[in-house]
């Protein structure tokens, strides 16, 4: 039989056209920001959507440049020792019943780093066969796989962002991610309102760069970015 495989988030099953009955299993959250501070096991819920037991698999992955062209994913075994660790990594969903896979951070970490938790559908226990779920006609099957996107932060935020106005270029020099919202060229006299700002949202990453889309005009940069769990946003004008 011809597999077909997805990775789903609520957001994809829409996009792809997909009834969200076809989804054999949810997972909630689908988004988790491991806080040092608060130095605990996060779960996640997995509950099941179909009739029969299922078997379920769960994969590690970091993400490497998160957020640029470059970004790659590299699996993380248990036995590696890396920052964080889940608990089970395969396990037996029963019809009906809920699931707890925990989270647990193994040590601190000097800057934010991004992982993919991966929950695949298998064909028994003991292998790691991909499971078909669902099946769309006589020759193509379909196996929901679901991935968490999971962010460690670390104890101390200590965000810095540089800016190479001759690439035109941010490097976020800091240790979590900034959050950017708009960006503007003003001459310091003219007020906020007054400026002509380019709406461009994205997160860049610790260590990682980011080319703004417009060539620079008169007047100094002015950026608004939001750092992860605050609301508030931070004006950082560079001359």
């Amino acid at each position: 039989m011809k597999q077909l495989t997805a990775v789903l988030s609520a957001i994809l099953l829409g996009l792809m056209g997909i009834h969200a009955a076809m989804a054999n299993m949810s997972v909630y959250p689908m988004v988790i920001n491991l806080d040092e501070k608060r130095n605990e096991n996060t779960p996640i819920q997995i509950t099941s959507k179909s009739e029969n037991t299922q078997y379920v698999r769960v994969v590690v992955k970091e993400v490497i440049h998160p957020a640029t062209p470059e970004e790659q994913e590299r699996e993380v075994k248990s036995w590696q020792g890396k920052n964080i660790v889940v608990s089970p990594v395969k396990f037996a969903l029963p019809a009906g019943a809920n699931k707890l896979v925990r989270i647990i951070a193994l040590q601190p970490v000097s800057h934010e780093h991004v992982y993919r938790i991966y929950f695949e559908p298998v064909a028994a226990l003991d292998s790691d066969a991909p499971a078909v779920t669902n099946k769309i006609n006589a020759s193509i099957g379909m196996s929901l796989i679901w991935g968490v996107l999971v962010r460690q932060q670390p104890l101390i935020a200590q965000p810095a962002v540089e800016y190479d106005r001759h690439k035109q270029q941010l490097h976020n020099r800091g240790n979590v991610r900034v959050i950017l919202q708009r960006y503007s060229y003003c001459k310091k006299e003219m007020k906020e309102n007054a400026c002509q700002w380019i709406q461009d949202q994205r997160s860049v990453y610790p260590g990682e760069r980011y080319t703004l889309k417009n060539q620079p005009k008169h007047g100094a940069l002015r950026l608004v970015f939001k750092l992860q769990g605050e609301d508030q946003e931070k004006i950082r004008v560079f001359p």
